[in-house]
């Protein structure tokens, strides 16, 4: 089982967990499994399965990052989500009563989205795009926004 797989099937039963995008750091419970950069378990980081079953297979990595941000800034919030985030999400207040009611809980698709963000560059399938630019903006949703240092 992959890294990525463990990281949402935890976030799902509301574990704690921890990315740090910068140091290239994911803790789940207690548990490293990536330090600095280099993966602290035998499993891999992630598996085309686990995008197949997400439904975001045979998307480019970058339409799979807005796929999730999307999900992420509509997602559900509860009093647990007091971590801070990389993302801007909506307030419960901007949320219609069908976004509360079908879509994922904000723990989840934060793990979703971050734990994406930190594989994929780790295995190469999310690369910087220009190299003159510190941040990603993207053209559609302005609020997502990424920064150079975490690649």
């Amino acid at each position: 089982m992959s890294a990525y797989k463990i990281l949402l099937e935890r976030a799902s039963q509301g574990s704690r967990y921890k990315i740090d995008l910068t140091k290239k750091n994911l803790i789940i419970g207690r548990k490293n499994y990536i330090k600095g950069g280099e993966c602290c378990v035998d499993d891999n980081l992630i598996d085309e399965e686990d995008l197949k079953e997400l439904g975001l297979d045979n998307m480019d990595s970058w339409d799979v990052v807005k796929k999730l941000y999307r999900e992420f800034k509509y997602s559900v919030p509860s009093e647990h989500d007091k971590s801070n985030t990389y993302f801007k999400p909506l307030p419960y207040s901007e949320l219609y009563d069908g976004d509360l009611a079908y879509n994922k809980p904000r723990h989840l698709a934060k793990a979703m989205l971050e734990g994406y963000i930190l594989v994929a560059v780790l295995t190469n399938k999310l690369n910087w795009k220009n190299e003159e630019y510190w941040f990603y903006q993207d053209e559609q949703d302005k609020e997502l926004i990424l920064l150079k240092e975490w690649f």
